[in-house]
């Protein structure tokens, strides 16, 4: 009735923009409530609160990803 998903994403540095490499880690946490119904909790970027992704000409800064947490109620019907 529990299930645990882990995401491990490793990018290489980026030339363009001088965009250095970085290690991403997402978690995710569900309880099967009901035959229809599970709740889960999550985290995105958990090894750094933010790092650059990406940079162009047309910025001056680098986009920034942050560190996030949700929560999610699915019914299925």
């Amino acid at each position: 009735r529990v299930t645990c998903d882990a995401f491990a994403f490793w990018v290489s540095r980026l030339p363009e923009g001088s965009i250095p490499s970085y290690l991403r880690m997402d978690v995710r946490v569900g309880w099967q409530l009901t035959r229809r119904a599970e709740l889960s909790v999550g985290g995105r970027n958990l090894t750094d609160a933010r790092h650059p992704e990406f940079q162009s000409e047309d910025f001056v800064l680098a986009q920034q990803a942050r560190r996030s947490a949700y929560v999610r109620l699915a019914w299925k019907f």
